[in-house]
């Protein structure tokens, strides 16, 4: 569901991105709906965290979302300009950077969500992003123009400051991307 979303958007005339992605979102969450599943964070204590038990009695799933998934969802509704409350963004984000995760994430979904925070106007948690900008370092090496613009353009808009170590390692990377630099890419920077 999230690759259908994620390629109607990159896919189709810009007039068709917003009413086909509310479409495919409506399709996918009423399914989900339908099938008693919820995400996975938003569970009642009732059920001893599996699962949410609503006022019939039914117990539902709980659905957990792979990392790359979570980013996705989260870009897709930035794009459509759909504006999530906070505990639902905060899922999210557990589930795209998940505690204790071993798997990183590539540069262009750590870019993707670095946007869809920003374009969200959504401000993390301090641990939450610490953690981000943790990973965001341990990737920069093999980090694009594109993603890393991006992070860094997010990360202004945000009104976030990351170390000065970080930032250093940021722009040595920078550098030595310049001539990879696209003008527009150049002028995000």
């Amino acid at each position: 569901a999230c690759w259908m979303v994620k390629e109607a958007l990159m896919g189709q005339e810009k007039s068709l991105r917003a009413p086909v992605c509310l479409y495919l979102a409506r399709h996918v969450l009423w399914k989900l709906q339908e099938a008693g599943w919820y995400l996975h964070g938003s569970t009642d204590s009732n059920t001893g965290g599996t699962g949410s038990t609503d006022q019939t009695g039914v117990v539902h799933q709980a659905v957990q979302l792979q990392p790359q998934q979570a980013v996705h969802l989260l870009w897709s509704m930035a794009r459509l300009g759909h504006r999530p409350p906070g505990d639902y963004v905060e899922v999210m984000l557990q589930q795209a950077f998940p505690p204790g995760g071993s798997t990183p994430l590539e540069p262009p979904l750590l870019s993707r969500t670095a946007v869809a925070l920003a374009q969200l106007g959504y401000q993390p948690s301090k641990p939450w992003l610490e953690a981000y900008l943790l990973q965001c370092r341990s990737q920069m090496c093999s980090m694009e123009p594109q993603s890393l613009a991006n992070i860094l353009r997010a990360l202004v808009t945000l009104k976030v400051y990351p170390s000065s170590s970080w930032l250093v390692s940021a722009l040595q990377h920078a550098t030595s991307l310049v001539p990879a630099f696209s003008e527009a890419e150049a002028h995000m920077m």
